[in-house]
């Protein structure tokens, strides 16, 4: 299961029972936890604590640009309602 299916699988079932696979020093083990229901948006959804941790990017991947306050503003201007990718 990919990391969108499960957060969207936990969204759709708060308050329940869930059983989940996981990985701990090399071993698999089963376990259920129970997803908490929080509100978002006016829905109540579940949540069950967990996150993901991206590897660090390697310094030869890292690039910094330097602007002026115009320059940067510029840059970062987007219309409403559109996203950068």
């Amino acid at each position: 299961m990919r990391w969108a299916e499960l957060v969207e699988y936990v969204s759709a079932r708060p308050d329940t029972a869930l059983r989940v696979e996981i990985e701990r020093a090399g071993a698999r083990q089963t376990i259920t936890v129970t997803a908490q229901a929080h509100e978002r948006g006016g829905q109540r959804i579940g949540r069950i604590g967990i996150g993901v941790q991206l590897p660090a990017l390697p310094e030869s991947m890292r690039v910094t640009v330097r602007r002026g306050p115009v320059e940067a503003l510029a840059a970062g201007w987007r219309p409403p309602g559109t996203c950068r990718r």
